[in-house]
């Protein structure tokens, strides 16, 4: 599998010379790492996923991108780094799926997902029982978290995140976004949201 990998963070070399052992791509590589494993930067690249460190739990790393590109690199990281322990959300960040209302907690709509209950921002009206789409903008990392979910479905891609309404997020990668709009384009090319 051809899988194009963003690393960050505290492990980025070592994580980085296992994934470049194993011919995975790596794109939007440091000046640094470029220079130790002796291979080209390849700025601008987009990345099918990316690896960081966990801001609050540096011992933590966070894998987050495309499922299918997600699982090959984790199974990579797996089988390479002894006593790894795994999590993996049922449901990924910006799934999108039909749900049913289950009511109002405060000021809360609360809507049912794979993870149990969730509120639901972007929601006009909040009537129980109704179905509705959602995308989840927040999955739990933490035992403390939870999921957060968005009536505003999304289509996301290589370059940009597209919403209901016509809005287009870049990827804070992109350096120049005018540089990768037809390519966004491409990408949504017969997409009706």
């Amino acid at each position: 599998m051809q899988v194009k990998v963003r690393v960050r963070g505290i492990y980025s070399t070592a994580i980085s010379k296992i994934l470049h052992d194993e011919g995975v791509t790596l794109v939007d590589v440091s000046d640094i790492i470029a220079k130790r494993l002796n291979i080209d930067r390849l700025r601008g690249e987009a990345a099918d996923v990316t690896i960081k460190s966990d801001d609050d739990d540096p011992s933590n790393i966070l894998i987050i991108g495309f499922p299918d590109a997600v699982k090959y690199i984790t199974n990579i990281l797996v089988t390479k780094i002894p006593y790894t322990i795994t999590h993996m959300p049922k449901i990924g960040l910006y799934s999108a799926f039909k749900t049913s209302i289950i009511g109002r907690r405060g000021n809360e709509c609360i809507a049912e997902t794979p993870l149990g209950p969730a509120p639901v921002v972007d929601v006009s009206e909040c009537e129980e029982g109704k179905e509705i789409y959602v995308s989840t903008i927040k999955i739990p990392l933490k035992s403390n978290e939870k999921t957060v979910l968005s009536n505003r479905l999304r289509v996301v891609g290589h370059y940009a995140i597209v919403s209901r309404g016509n809005k287009i997020t870049f990827s804070n990668y992109i350096r120049n976004c005018l540089l990768y709009t037809s390519d966004a384009a491409d990408e949504l090319d017969g997409v009706d949201l």
